[in-house]
């Protein structure tokens, strides 16, 4: 649901405490695109980056599944359930019979994060329903978003394989061992997207 991932990019930088406009020196957002997936779309500059991953064989316009990670330069510190709520708000008015659902809160080594799951019985820009998860980390240097959606109805399986990507998605700082990086994540690494 492009419309509403593309809300999801306004909400976070409007939810965001103000912070400095550089790059993060330190903090890195570890989520690698799932097997068979590639880049069908990036976008970034000082403030914000996005990338979008599809199925090798499909396309950003035209995907089954999609795997978007954003960053929201500067913009650390925002409480994470607040930006989802927000969410869901604007989930609802673009999609009639839109629902969320919270499913984590829990602090994501140590930082304040939290999941919730969306759903959209037709997307009206598609015509299909519409399934995300969506992470939300609230980092100290910057906000991080983490979304696996599928553009068909929620199956125990589809649900599974989009949990158990997210679980795998963290953040990290080289500069305190208060959030530590596995071992190969090196100093002062900054922020990917």
């Amino acid at each position: 649901m492009r419309k509403v991932l593309g809300l999801v990019a306004v909400l976070c930088l409007t939810a965001g405490t103000a912070g400095a406009a550089d790059a993060p020196s330190g903090e890195s957002l570890l989520m690698p695109p799932p097997d068979g997936f590639k880049i069908g779309y990036a976008v970034g500059d000082a403030q914000f980056r996005m990338t979008e991953f599809v199925p090798a064989k499909e396309t950003v316009e035209n995907w089954s599944q999609m795997v978007t990670q954003q960053v929201f330069v500067g913009r650390g510190g925002a409480d994470p359930e607040v930006i989802q709520q927000k969410l869901l708000e604007r989930w609802k008015t673009a999609c009639a019979g839109g629902s969320g659902e919270r499913l984590d809160g829990e602090a994501l080594n140590g930082y304040r994060s939290s999941l919730w799951s969306f759903a959209c019985p037709r997307n009206p820009a598609t015509g299909k329903p519409e399934v995300v998860w969506i992470k939300v980390i609230s980092g100290t240097d910057s906000g991080y978003v983490a979304q696996y959606a599928f553009r068909q109805i929620e199956t125990p399986e589809r649900r599974q394989l989009a949990l158990d990507y997210i679980a795998r998605v963290n953040l990290c700082d080289t500069r305190t061992a208060e959030h530590p990086c596995p071992s190969g994540v090196a100093a002062a690494s900054g922020a990917k997207p």
